[in-house]
């Protein structure tokens, strides 16, 4: 008897398909690593994801951490890093997309960094505090911010 095909699955799935780190942007300012007053701040950043293959949406996540003096939102000392990400997602509504896409930056992305930054700090021996096992809020970057960064570059 012939063997019936599988059924193909209505219900929604995602799954991790690429992760690369794209670049790192490091800034150090060795007078400031003994200052008293000293403001922290993490900023996690990704692209809107874009449909690429069948099910596989492809995005950029840019992630900083920085310190800067306390009441300044310039930093003097940061590390940042941009990925290059891809998700398979299967069944699921654009903003299903979008929330696996965060979840995804918030763990795997996150992971990822903290421990390169872990590296980079001791290697520049910047004084950061150990970062938390998974990222906070992630902005979704504006399509027209893409646009007016393409056109500032071109």
């Amino acid at each position: 008897m012939a063997k019936k095909p599988a059924e193909k699955s209505t219900m929604p799935s995602a799954a991790v398909v690429a992760l690369s780190l794209i670049d790192v942007d490091l800034a150090f300012d060795p007078t400031f690593e003994d200052a008293d007053e000293v403001a922290l701040h993490y900023h996690i950043q990704i692209t809107p994801p874009k449909e690429t293959d069948e099910s596989i949406y492809a995005f950029t996540a840019q992630v900083e951490i920085s310190k800067a003096e306390k009441d300044s939102s310039e930093a003097r000392t940061s590390i940042g890093a941009r990925y290059f990400c891809g998700i398979r997602c299967r069944n699921m509504t654009d903003k299903d997309i979008v929330a696996n896409a965060r979840k995804y930056t918030q763990t795997t992305v996150w992971g990822n960094f903290a421990s390169l930054a872990s590296i980079v700090a001791q290697q520049m021996r910047a004084q950061f505090p150990p970062l938390p096992p998974v990222g906070g809020r992630v902005e979704v970057k504006e399509e027209e911010d893409e646009a007016t960064e393409s056109a500032a570059s071109a």
